[in-house]
């Protein structure tokens, strides 16, 4: 009598067609705490943008991101003291800025 070939069963213990996969998802920059800080922080400022540019000409834009007032890399941190909400047309104009200055001290050292 023929044997049957034998089947996949994706609740065998040692399966090993299935890789085991890390979820980075829930930490980090898209994980629930930085999510619930983001909200916070959005309240706060009442969803307006608080960039230096709309603040010093009284610009009312709608925010939907939130910006790290000194960059990570410039020593910041994620304290809600250093966050503030931030348009996101502003707020690229202030990471393309951050990046030009970035990249001529890299330069300037070397």
């Amino acid at each position: 009598m023929p044997i049957a070939p034998k089947i996949f069963n994706p609740h065998r213990k040692n399966n090993t067609a299935k890789v085991s996969v890390k979820q980075t998802w829930g930490n980090g920059r898209g994980g629930r705490p930085w999510r619930r800080l983001r909200i916070a922080i959005l309240e706060r400022d009442n969803y307006l943008c608080q960039c230096d540019d709309c603040t010093r000409l009284g610009l009312i834009k709608v925010a939907n991101e939130v910006d790290h007032i000194i960059p990570l890399f410039k020593g910041g941190t994620d304290d809600e003291t250093n966050l503030r909400a931030i348009n996101s047309e502003c707020h690229k104009k202030k990471t393309a800025k951050e990046s030009r200055t970035k990249t001529k001290k890299k330069e300037g050292v070397g």
